[in-house]
């Protein structure tokens, strides 16, 4: 496990596109709109906060098995709780366990996309 508490916990809109590899579009209207992120900051810079970020992350890897439009994917990476978002991030070997209505998913999530998210955050300033 590799330690995430001294990461920042507040990444701005720009930052996190570039931490996730994505357009800044996605933060700013289809995340937000689907419930995946939520700005932490109303006033200043879009931020959100770090579980936001690594369940956009999280995200990404799903779309990227069950499809861009999946519904699954989306409802997968809303289940998941604050503390397993962290453990995400940290893991050598990131593995999703959500339950979604009856049924409980458990999903390998790319190694190294979570290097590269990881190493993207911690570029930002704490």
């Amino acid at each position: 496990m590799i330690a995430v508490d001294g990461l920042a916990k507040y990444i701005t809109v720009g930052e996190a596109a570039k931490a996730l590899d994505v357009p800044e579009s996605r933060f700013r209207a289809s995340w937000r709109q689907s419930g995946i992120v939520r700005p932490a900051t109303l006033k200043g810079l879009m931020q959100f906060t770090r579980q936001d970020v690594v369940r956009a992350a999280v995200l990404v890897c799903l779309q990227r098995v069950f499809g861009e439009q999946s519904s699954l994917a989306i409802d997968l990476a809303k289940a998941m709780q604050p503390e397993q978002l962290d453990q995400v991030l940290g893991a050598e070997r990131p593995r999703l366990e959500a339950t979604v209505g009856h049924r409980t998913f458990k999903v390998d999530l790319d190694p190294e996309y979570f290097a590269r998210v990881r190493e993207g955050i911690s570029t930002v300033r704490v």
